[in-house]
This record gives structure tokens, sequence and C-alpha cells, in this order.
């Protein structure tokens, strides 16, 4: 006979079993349900997070006005500056995103100064590339190399334009001129005057208006300079220097001095007293050169200014002083070569100053009359010393 109590016992058993079996089914089903909402919420916030992402790092600030912006980024412009540059212009969304974009691809130090022309549907990592790599117009500045500046003149302008950061290598390089000596008319500079001159370069920067790209080296602006000069001293005045017994560096010492003393005007008339006074071995006696020596202005020069102790002074040293004392223009070389041939024939030997404010000049044949001269218009250069502070 079977038995009734145990067959009940199992039947409860696997009602249980069965029980838990369709509970554990429904906790799983749960689970699943849970995760897989989860998982979809994961996914939404990572396609927000990435959408997010995306327009700030990769999108254009436009998806559709393709039109130039210029920006121009100055030189040493922080990452910092060049975002807010780039935001003020509607190129990028977001300045600190650019910022973080910038330091997450270490392209911070990479950043150049320029005139660049973007678009709005540039992405900010295609701008910021763009900005690394220097794909920029060059910018090019303009500057002017004055007629009669002197080496440390040209410097100092040089520096107060910007166009130089300091004036320390710009005249070491002028100095020596050892980057140059590929020009013969350097080369050719006595061996035994160099050591003896202020500058080697000077007389040789050619005044004149010229362009440079931003951030041009020294040396880049001194070549620029001394080429024009070389361009400028064509193979016409060099034969015509051959002709007069005359070596290119004499020419421009000569018109140095002549740029120093006198208006255009008088150019070539100075000239002829010069080349009179060497003629007969007489010393050239200009103002200009001890000006020069003694880095003053003066107009009225005292004994013991003319008696300074200096290669440059022509009143002291006999013949050429040890080197140009300016960088004259075309018209004063032109004039060294081309002298009044009237005042070289009637041996004119002698000039002075009258009114220094218009910078004429008198002539004279005989020492005796330009003392005359001399005394008649020295109450002229006091008062313009006086005026002038000098």
């Amino acid at each position: 006979m079977p038995n009734t109590q145990n067959d009940i016992s199992d039947t409860l058993a696997n009602e249980e079993i069965s029980l838990d079996s369709q509970s554990i089914k429904k906790r799983a089903k749960h689970k699943l349900v849970v995760f897989v909402i989860s998982l979809f919420i994961v996914v939404i916030i990572c396609t927000v997070v990435f959408e997010a992402l995306n327009i700030a790092f990769f999108q254009p600030a436009s998806m559709f006005d393709s039109s130039p912006v210029g920006v121009t980024i100055e030189s040493n412009s922080s990452v910092s500056t060049i975002a807010q540059t780039l935001y003020k212009n509607g190129l990028i969304r977001n300045t600190m995103v650019f910022k973080l974009m910038v330091d997450f691809f270490n392209q911070g130090s990479n950043l150049k100064a320029g005139d660049y022309v973007f678009n709005r549907t540039m992405t900010p990592r295609e701008i910021m590339y763009k900005l690394a790599t220097g794909e920029s117009k060059p910018r090019v500045l303009r500057f002017t190399s004055i007629e009669g500046y002197t080496v440390e003149e040209e410097a100092d302008s040089l520096n107060k334009d910007k166009i130089i950061g300091t004036k320390d290598t710009f005249l070491a390089l002028a100095k020596t001129g050892e980057e140059f000596m590929a020009y013969d008319f350097l080369s050719e500079i006595p061996k035994e005057s160099i050591l003896k001159r202020k500058f080697l370069l000077e007389g040789y920067l050619f005044p004149d208006t010229y362009e440079i790209y931003l951030g041009s080296s020294e040396k880049t602006i001194l070549s620029k300079q001394i080429a024009q000069f070389n361009k400028v001293f064509s193979d016409t005045y060099r034969a015509r220097a051959e002709e007069m017994g005359m070596t290119v560096e004499q020419v421009v010492t000569l018109a140095s001095l002549i740029q120093k003393e006198a208006n255009p005007g008088e150019f070539k008339k100075v000239s002829a007293v010069l080349h009179n006074r060497l003629k007969h071995n007489m010393p050239l006696q200009s103002c200009a050169t001890v000006q020069y020596a003694l880095g003053i202005k003066r107009m009225n020069l005292t004994d013991a200014d003319l008696a300074y102790d200096s290669l440059y002074n022509t009143y002291k040293y006999s013949g050429y002083p040890v080197g140009p004392i300016c960088n004259p223009g075309k018209e004063a070389i032109e004039a060294a070569l081309y002298p009044y041939e009237e005042y070289l024939a009637d041996n004119y030997l002698y000039f002075c100053n009258k009114d220094p404010e218009d910078g004429e000049l008198a002539f004279s044949q005989t020492l005796s009359e330009h003392e005359e001269k001399v005394e008649q218009y020295r109450p002229l250069w006091k008062a313009f010393d006086e005026k002038n502070g000098y």
C-alpha cells in the first residue's frame, strides 16, 4: 500500500522548489531590467557628454558662416589672451575649453604670433594647430633709416619703434662686422684701423625705408641695409672712385663728413673744400668729426674739444678720420665722388656755419676771411647751444 504521507511531503517539496525557481527568475528578470535601464541611462549620459565635448573641442562655432575672419595675435600673448581674442571674434564657443584643449595637446608654447585669417566653420582644434604651425600671413614691418644717423642712433630708433628688443646685439654685430665680411668693401678695410673704430659697419647701413617680417633678427636688419649699400654703390661709383684714386672706404668716410656738415644743396661745395684740403695735405678740420669722437652735438667747440685725442678728430690728425662718422645717403656719396668743380678750381679751403637753425654755410678761400666769418657767426652758435641745452 503506498505511503500517502511521503507522497504529500514530496508534492509540497516540489511545489516549494517550483516557487523558489519562479522567484529567482523574477529577481533575475528584475535585475536585468534594472541593468538595461541603468545601461541605457549611462549611454544617454555618455552620449550627452560626448556631444558636449564634441561641440566644445571639435565642432566649429558655426556650420554655415565661412566668411574670412582676420585675427592678429600679438607677440608674447598668453593662451588666455589668445583664447579671448578668438572668442571675441566668434571663432570659438568657450575660452576655458579652448585653454584646456591646448593644455591637453601640450601646444601652449607653440602658439605663434602673427596675422591670421580663420573662418567660423573651422573647429577649435584646427584653429589651435594653425596657430601652432604659424600658418599666418607674415606680419610685415616698415622702418626708415635716416640719412646721417650713426650706428648708435640707428639702434636707438629701432629699439624705440620696437623693431629690436634691445640694442646690445645690434651694436655688437655692428662693432665687429664679422658676420658680413663677404662684402669686399668691408673685408678691404685696413686691419690696423678696425680695432680703432667705434663700429666697423659705421657708414655702410644705407639710409632707406625697409620692410622686414615681425621678429626679424638684428643680423637680418643689418644684412638688408648693407645689401642696399652694395646695390647703391654701383660699378659706376667704383669706377669713379678708382679714377679719383680713392677706395670705397675713403669715399664713404668723406661722404659721412659731407652728410654731417651740410644741407644737401651744399654737399658738393663742402666736398670741394675737403678735396682741396686733402690735395694740399691740410687737416680736414671737420667739427663733425670732433662731435662724433666726443659724442656731443654742441656747435661751439672749445679748444679742449678740438685737442681731444681721437683718430676721428680731424683737427688733431691729418688725412681721413679712422672711419666714417655716420651713414651717408646717396646724395652725399655722389658729392664725395663729384665735388663742385668751380670751388675745386677756385681753391676754396674753408667753410663754417652761419645760423645753425637753417644750416646754411659760409665758404672762404683764405684763412683770414674764414676767421672773420667765424667771429661773425659764433654768437649764433652759442645761442643755439644754449637754446638746445648743450
